[in-house]
């Protein structure tokens, strides 16, 4: 499992530990529940007598020991896409990326968008060697950059957070899929596909052994799904667990 604890999780000053990479009957590092008027956690969960979040979802896996076989298994399309990602735009991964730069680049993607990366989570992360960034140029410019919390002694990476680039709109331009608009969706598209592959060979040849593509919804008009679906894996249960922890609370109240 990896465990770590990230300050300033909510809107309260209350650092969560999280753990990641659960099985049944792992045993949870100790945490301490916020008191309960706060009603942040339902003290009525608890596993191995701690109380806090704990997490059942389903996502999608591919098994990177078996990626000779999953090319072969691609539809025709997705291949062709990721080849000419590769090839003719030649699309280049750039590795080791900051929290920061990550931060950055979705915030100017969307600066009103709700689904901005938790920073604090990410350097917590990189604080004990759990983070991935890998960010997808075509000559200087960021199309998509994908985010991962790795385990590397379970051989298990989950994507977190990914963002991709969005064409911009000209002034007074109401037409949301212009052929301009249309040509640079297709690029990020097939950009984006060829990143997760070739994210999932740079871990396979790293030793690990699970890609976890971060979740899967189930829905039939998910589009994100359809996404993931592309790539043939195969849904699993996932476990997860996150738990407040209050180490300098005491202190405070003594000073």
């Amino acid at each position: 499992m990896l465990s770590f604890i990230t300050p300033f999780r909510l809107a309260l000053p209350i650092p969560i530990r999280e753990v990641w990479f659960l099985g049944k009957n792992d045993q949870i590092p100790r945490c301490t529940l916020i008191p309960r008027p706060l009603r942040i956690f339902n003290s009525e969960q608890r596993i191995d007598g701690l109380p806090g979040r704990w997490r059942q979802a389903q996502t999608l896996v591919n098994r990177l020991d078996s990626l000779d076989d999953l090319k072969s298994r691609l539809s025709s399309g997705t291949r062709r896409e990721i080849r000419q990602s590769i090839e003719r735009d030649r699309s280049r991964v750039v590795l080791g990326w900051t929290p920061a730069q990550l931060a950055s680049f979705a915030r100017n993607l969307d600066a009103g968008n709700p689904n901005q990366p938790n920073l604090a989570r990410m350097l917590a992360l990189a604080a004990v060697g759990g983070l991935g960034i890998a960010a997808a140029f075509i000559g200087e410019s960021i199309l998509c950059a994908h985010v991962y919390v790795e385990d590397a002694a379970l051989g298990m990476t989950r994507l977190l957070y990914s963002y991709s680039a969005r064409p911009r709109r000209r002034d007074n331009d109401d037409s949301a899929r212009s052929p301009e608009t249309t040509e640079f969706a297709a690029l990020v598209g097939r950009t984006n596909k060829a990143l997760h592959w070739l994210d999932m060979q740079r871990y396979r040849d790293r030793g690990f052994r699970i890609y976890d593509w971060g979740g899967y919804s189930g829905r039939k008009d998910n589009g994100i799904d359809r996404f993931k679906m592309l790539f043939r894996g195969e849904i699993v249960e996932t476990w997860y667990f996150e738990g407040a922890t209050l180490p300098r609370w005491r202190h405070l109240k003594r000073g």
